[in-house]
């Protein structure tokens, strides 16, 4: 619903501090007239010949407080000098005890107007901080509901999984916003794992947030997930190995050694505080003495003499491993010239910060296929998309549409 509707009505519109307010886009969720639009909106898309149609609060969402929406529940937002500093502790807590029913009424409402009028349509339903707990109102939701559980914990899965007939999961493995930034993350033992658990608890399908990034060092993880997506049970080990080799053609044999090394343990060890620089979380998991023999390794497999796409997938993963051993050299110089305010450390720094800045003009000037062979998840030589897909365990996919009020 667009806050341009604001002037002529003004009660579609949440009640903050006293007054109507469009700020946001937040709705007055118990406004029946609000909840006829919302119906029609989301019906408009089933004509329009969509399968799924999302229904979710915004990110950032604010409950209205005219007295018809208090009155649906005990909803509190998260208040430091109430709740105290640990916000997930609220999110656990007070949410779990005290869900928004003002919201999962309505989109429980929704969706079976939906059943009626598009039988066989889904509808997707966000479960996202305020909804991320289910109702306690409604017992059972309408079976055509599939709810998206973002930043699932197993105890959601749990509170979820007899409430609604199917689950699907907004995972985050690779998103560089985030403070693992741009480099290698989950390990494909890691992935498969999770995959499995989430088959054995009853989800069909995940939304893969953020972008595929660091293909030279994540693309292993990437085919065993593309793999045991559509067979859970297929073994990572043989999928890793005919990754490899598939890949790295004669060189696959040391890109084993290589991959091992750098899988030895889990990939998000070591993690820092979420305001920590990412020179910082890099040097964190990849110290200089790991990032050492990984250089050794990678130039064993570059001594083969490969050619074609195997030299061509060879050189993405040197790209890809130089710009760990630039970045974390750069922040131990920075962390060493703190230390020691001296001439040489600084000429180290500047030494450093050099390299690094040599390395990122030639990423930024590469031909632009050349480009897209090193980082095909880049789309074009000056953008990025969203990765974000909705991906069905043992092969369930649905053509969807995502919309938020």
């Amino acid at each position: 619903m667009h806050a341009s509707l604001f002037d002529k009505h003004p009660e579609y519109f949440a009640l903050r501090d006293g007054k109507r307010t469009a700020e946001g886009n937040h709705l007055c969720t118990t406004n029946l007239d609000v909840r006829d639009r919302l119906l029609r909106e989301i019906c408009d898309l089933f004509d329009q010949g969509y399968d799924w149609v999302q229904i979710g609060q915004s990110d950032g969402w604010k409950h209205c407080e005219c007295d018809q929406c208090e009155a649906m529940d005990n909803f509190k937002p998260y208040d430091p000098s109430v709740d105290g500093p640990d916000w997930y502790k609220w999110l656990h807590t007070t949410i779990r005890q005290n869900p928004v029913e003002r919201i999962h009424v309505l989109h429980n409402w929704v969706a079976e107007q939906v059943a009626i009028s598009h039988p066989g349509k889904k509808v997707y339903y966000l479960a996202y901080i305020p909804t991320r707990w289910p109702s306690k109102r409604i017992k059972t939701y309408s079976p055509n509901i599939v709810a998206e559980l973002c930043h699932e914990i197993p105890e959601m899965l749990d509170a979820w999984s007899g409430k609604v007939s199917a689950m699907t999961l907004y995972k985050i493995w690779w998103d560089m916003s985030w403070v693992y930034g741009y480099g290698p993350d989950p390990t494909p033992k890691e992935v498969a794992d999770e995959i499995r658990r989430l088959r054995d608890k009853g989800v069909i399908g995940i939304y893969n947030g953020g972008d595929a990034n660091c293909w030279g060092l994540n693309g292993p993880v990437f085919y065993v997930m593309g793999k045991t997506i559509g067979d859970p049970d297929l073994n990572e080990n043989e999928l890793v190995n005919e990754y490899f080799h598939g890949v790295y053609g004669d060189a696959g044999e040391q890109m084993v050694d290589f991959f091992q090394h750098l899988y030895r343990g889990p990939a998000r060890r070591n993690k820092l505080l979420p305001d920590a620089a990412h020179g910082e979380s890099l040097r964190a998991r990849f110290p200089p003495r790991l990032i050492s023999e990984l250089e050794h390794l990678l130039k064993k497999a570059e001594s083969v003499g490969v050619s074609g796409h195997a030299a061509d997938n060879l050189r993405m993963t040197r790209i890809a491993l130089d710009y760990l051993q630039l970045t974390t050299h750069m922040w131990l110089a920075y962390e060493t010239f703190q230390v020691a305010h001296t001439p040489a450390s600084l000429a180290n720094l500047r030494k450093r910060v050099d390299a690094f800045e040599d390395f990122r003009h030639m990423i930024l000037h590469m031909d632009a296929d050349d480009a897209q062979r090193r980082f095909p998840d880049c789309t074009s030589a000056n953008g990025w998309s969203d990765r974000g897909r909705i991906t069905g365990i043992r092969g369930i996919t649905s053509k969807t549409r995502r919309t938020f009020h």
